[in-house]
């Protein structure tokens, strides 16, 4: 049922799309037809999880029908049939540069568990295939619980080894304390729609494959850049010196390898670009509010880019004096606004432990619905105004904005560029970080070396091409904005690579694509050296890259755990067992035994005999997870009944797990 629901989800979307877009290559079209549909589904799980109702097939079949209704749309709109063409030459490129990325990436890293970002998630959608939907989980046995060591233990447990998982907050206000009893019920870290794709593919190709989800996000991604540079005219050969860099870069192979969120953000900046910047169907760049409303169900960084999202689409109004940029405006802001929503709903501590960063001038957690609420409400009115004003009355204000962009540029841009190095140093002097830590190192290198230096250079020689085109202009702002805003502003440092440095990944396109358009344009006289000089740089970063890439495709980083252990151990215990588990592996499994087995999961106290004694009344069998050789624990009654060496560690000794079974 569930491949069904997805193939005729891709092939729906894939229907609309080769309608839309007349004649459009065939693997074009899969690739539109794959975005389309885990655009919906998101957006169906978030709605969903909004309403606390969510399950794998009722967010397939939302999401099959929301395509063929656009389908639908689409087919009364323009009236066309469905064409398609096939030309294998168009998708050598971006195909070639994808086999040559598998090398490295084709093997994900392993399971991890409470802690961070990527175990999380996991866990979540561990609990999703298993049909454990709700937003609030609970340890019902923590509740049955009578002696005060027992208890004490358990929360004891929780607080420092299920980090991830959040009780009651009394400083989140829209909590409801009647949903949280006691301090063992509580909601998993971060939003729930990636776990929901997680929980998707796991559930069509098993749970221990899920981060190969990530292959396929990297595949619609590298394609959606490769027809992005191709929609801006860029050559071909600067196009595969594009992809070159941005698929030898290793933190990009490296957050293709973890269950984390970045490379679907990646899909989605790619997809706004290629909605806003398609010369041949312009019209639909209406249609770019889509992936930038997705994205506002996806994850909680949406707000640090909407200001930028809000003032381009101004900024194109007013140079273009088309009015579909105002629309799509109204669109991304409404969905903002409703994703805003859906994350407060379902995921509240996290989304506010997000926002702290905005927590100024009077903003808080008591009134930060109503000031997100009032922000959005005071851009659409201006939106409106603007669309329902005519044009001649704004006609003084358009010349005046256009003409002072245009006459003062070089100055601008000037200006913006030595104050954006001032603020870099001011930084590094504050903070007394060394250079290598900056967030704008982390963009310097990954994205090829020379593209940043490039642009720099570019921008203060000849800012005039920053206004040559409505592209350029966009893809300016986003530069400026997602590069050297964000290394100025919201992210100045990164602690450690490559965990901290993957936030820059869905940004880095942006660097390229702009640096290839900008070479593109390079008076003719230059011929031919100019792409010979550009593929060299590509080469030569590949091969300055290949060390680390070697070490990415040979070994695992964030990996608590193989896959077989937790596989092997959901088989041997069921519903009314108790599992002790050791401290030194609470955080890894408790929370999969609890959801793969439902049996009751228990912390281990000080007196490990009388624990069993005590579990052994209410239980039909007791069993004890542990890193301790099995023989110690011989005279407590208990059989070995599963040993295995978990050999992925931190360090370079392997750990033992092994199972033990009480005799009853």
């Amino acid at each position: 049922m569930t491949a069904v629901l997805v193939i005729a989800g891709i092939a729906v979307m894939m229907a609309a799309f080769s309608i839309a877009y007349y004649k459009r290559d065939i693997v074009e079209l899969f690739v539109m037809g794959l975005t389309g549909f885990f655009c919906a589904y998101v957006l169906a799980s978030g709605i969903l999880f909004w309403m606390d109702k969510f399950g794998i097939h009722a967010a397939l079949k939302i999401t099959l029908v929301a395509g063929i209704v656009f389908m639908a749309l689409v087919t009364a709109v323009i009236k066309r049939r469905p064409t398609a063409v096939f030309h294998y030459k168009e998708s050598m490129i971006p195909l070639a540069v994808f086999v040559l990325m598998l090398i490295v990436m084709h093997s994900k890293f392993g399971y991890f568990g409470m802690g961070q970002d990527q175990g999380v998630y996991q866990v979540k959608a561990l609990a999703l295939i298993y049909d454990e939907n709700s937003n609030i989980y609970s340890f019902d046995e923590y509740g049955r619980l009578e002696e005060k060591t027992d208890i004490e233990s358990y929360e004891y447990e929780a607080v420092h080894s299920l980090v991830g998982f959040y009780g009651y907050d009394s400083k989140v206000p829209v909590l409801d304390k009647a949903d949280f009893p006691d301090k063992l019920t509580g909601v998993l870290h971060g939003i729930p729609t990636y776990s929901a794709m997680l929980a998707l593919y796991g559930s069509l190709f098993g749970y221990a494959n899920m981060a190969d989800l990530q292959t396929v996000l990297m595949f619609m991604g590298l394609f959606l850049m490769y027809y992005v540079m191709r929609n801006l005219r860029v050559n071909k050969k600067l196009r595969l010196a594009g992809l070159l860099i941005f698929g030898c870069s290793p933190i990009v192979l490296w957050t293709a390898k973890a269950t984390l969120t970045e490379i679907f953000i990646f899909v989605l900046i790619m997809l706004y670009l290629y909605l806003m910047a398609d010369r041949k169907y312009p019209q639909y760049a209406c249609m770019s509010f889509v992936p930038i409303v997705v994205f506002a169900f996806f994850h909680a960084t949406i707000y640090t880019i909407m200001p930028m999202i809000v003032i381009a689409y101004f900024i194109l109004y007013y140079m273009t004096r088309d009015k579909q940029y105002m629309w799509a405006d109204v669109g991304a802001l409404a969905g903002y606004l409703a994703g805003f929503y859906m994350m407060r709903a379902c995921a509240s501590v996290y989304t506010y432990g997000n926002y702290k960063k905005i927590f100024i001038l009077g903003i808080n957690a008591d009134n930060l619905a109503a000031v997100v609420t009032a922000v959005v409400v005071v851009c659409m009115a201006l939106a409106f105004a603007l669309l329902y004003v005519p044009m001649e009355k704004q006609e003084k204000f358009r010349e005046f904005f256009t003409r002072g962009i245009r006459k003062h540029m070089r100055l601008v841009v000037r200006i913006l560029l030595v104050a954006s190095i001032a603020v870099l140093i001011l930084t590094f002097m504050h903070t007394k970080m060394r250079f290598s830590y900056s967030t704008f190192y982390a963009y310097v290198i990954s994205s090829g070396i020379v593209p940043v230096i490039f642009l720099f250079a570019a921008f203060i020689y000849r800012p005039q091409f920053i206004t040559a085109h409505k592209d350029h202009l966009l893809l300016t702002i986003m530069f400026v904005y997602m590069v050297i805003m964000y290394s100025c502003v919201f992210k100045p440092s990164i602690a450690y690579y490559y965990y901290y440095a993957r936030y820059i990944v869905p940004y880095l396109p942006v660097i390229i694509i702009l640096t290839m358009l900008r070479i593109s344009r390079i008076d003719a006289k230059a011929g031919a050296k100019k792409f010979v000089i550009t593929l060299a740089v590509a080469g030569i970063y590949a091969v300055l890259m290949l060390p680390n890439n070697i070490a990415l495709a040979t070994q695992k980083d964030i990996t608590n755990m193989s896959w077989d252990i937790v596989e092997d151990l959901s088989a041997k215990f069921s519903e009314g067992d108790a599992v002790i588990i050791d401290s030194a592996l609470a955080s890894t499994l408790k929370f999969p035994v609890k959801i793969m087995t439902h049996a009751d999961v228990y912390p281990v106290t000080d007196n490990l005999k009388e624990q069993i004694g005590r579990l052994e009344q209410d239980h039909n069998r007791v069993y004890y997870i542990t890193t301790t050789d099995w023989f110690l624990f011989k005279d407590y009654g208990i059989d070995n009944i599963y040993s295995n060496v978990n050999d992925i560690c931190y360090d370079e000794s392997e750990t033992q797990s092994s199972v033990k079974k009480v005799r009853n």
